[in-house]
């Protein structure tokens, strides 16, 4: 599950990089960004990515900016095991699974291959679309080709991806809730099993598709699969004479673990819930970011970018009734206390609520 996001031609770059931490949900382990100059990319989350150079860098791209959020699968955690890669005059960030992975790289004696998302940029690169036929798996991939330098491609199959076209811009994610949180409005999804390229000319905007036919998911599978459901259906699936059981031994012990964590989390959230007897505030309100300590402006689905201090206010936000005062859920110590007052946090006062759901709704970045 990793993250792809990115805005083309005149896209606002801070919009790009509300994306990017958007996208942090899906992948932590690494981040990159790619434009028609070039890519950086490194083995961190994309908030600690967006150091001062990197942060100039999405300010200024040129033509597009595709941004990769990595949670990894196969291979190590690296910088070069970090999206994008380049492959002769292709360069590309991948979301999905790549099934055949091993038996392709062995195949094509590419043996130096670590990441199954090489494989595709290998592809593209020698046998252009025709090469994915012999790819089994489920992907979103966006590329560039240095033949066609104005051109920007997509393919889905069996995956998401959204985007929206605006007045002489236009924005995609992996998640449309992610960019509708970013945009304030709707954005169009395209289908999963759509299985059609789509070629968009940065300078106009114009997208021109084209089916393609032939792409392979796998047997049994006939729409996009989580994680989660991979794994289960990886052992009731699988016999012991697959090529690919023993390279995806580590992998799913790596997404096991993260998937207890997440149990974890989710069991701890639960009690606090329930000891505080929070109630959650819903609409739009004004707050003290606990970074910064400025006054912020935060939507009902709670996702938003302080615009001073740039962080990303994750979590539930919940306000205090004793004292005026709203907090992040993650900010709160296991007694579920006021910082400020040191009340337990819920909230009765009706009046208070709704003179703070007076503050109208305004974009932080703009």
């Amino acid at each position: 599950m990793c993250g792809i996001f990115g805005g083309i031609k005149n896209a606002n770059s801070s919009i790009i990089k509300v994306l990017g931490i958007l996208n942090e949900a899906r992948g932590e382990d690494s981040a990159g960004v790619f434009d028609t100059d070039g890519y950086l990319k490194d083995n961190t989350s994309f908030r600690d990515f967006l150091t001062s150079d990197t942060s100039d860098y999405v300010d200024t791209f040129k033509g597009y900016l595709v941004g990769h959020t990595r949670f990894a699968t196969t291979g190590k955690v690296t910088q070069n095991n970090a999206h994008p890669f380049q492959n002769g005059a292709i360069m590309g960030v991948h979301n999905g699974m790549i099934r055949n992975f091993v038996e392709l790289k062995k195949y094509y004696k590419q043996d130096e291959l670590e990441v199954d998302s090489e494989i595709l940029f290998y592809l593209l690169n020698t046998q252009g679309i025709e090469g994915l036929k012999k790819v089994v798996g489920y992907y979103t991939i966006i590329w560039s080709d240095e033949k066609n330098p104005d051109k920007l491609y997509w393919l889905v199959h069996e995956c998401s991806l959204a985007y929206s076209r605006e007045k002489d811009s236009m924005y995609f994610a992996t998640d449309g809730d992610d960019l509708e949180i970013a945009l304030g409005h709707k954005a169009k999804l395209i289908e999963s099993d759509e299985d059609t390229l789509y070629e968009i000319d940065i300078n106009t905007l114009k997208i021109t598709k084209t089916k393609i036919n032939g792409l392979k998911t796998d047997s049994g599978y006939t729409s996009y699969k989580t994680k989660s459901s991979y794994i289960s259906a990886h052992r009731i699936e699988y016999s012991e004479n697959d090529w690919y059981r023993k390279d995806d031994s580590e992998w799913i012990a790596n997404v096991e673990k993260r998937n207890a964590q997440d149990e974890k989390w989710e069991a701890d959230y639960q009690k606090r819930l329930k000891k505080a007897e929070f109630k959650r505030v819903y609409d739009t309100y004004s707050m003290k970011c606990p970074y910064c300590d400025e006054s912020v402006t935060v939507n009902e689905a709670h996702k938003e970018i302080c615009p001073f201090c740039r962080t990303y206010l994750s979590g539930q936000v919940y306000y205090c009734g004793a004292c005026d005062n709203a907090y992040m859920l993650d900010n709160l110590d296991e007694s579920c206390n006021c910082p400020s007052c040191n009340s337990n946090i819920e909230i009765s006062d009706k009046t208070k609520l709704e003179r703070l759901r007076e503050n109208e709704h305004k974009i932080l970045w703009d």
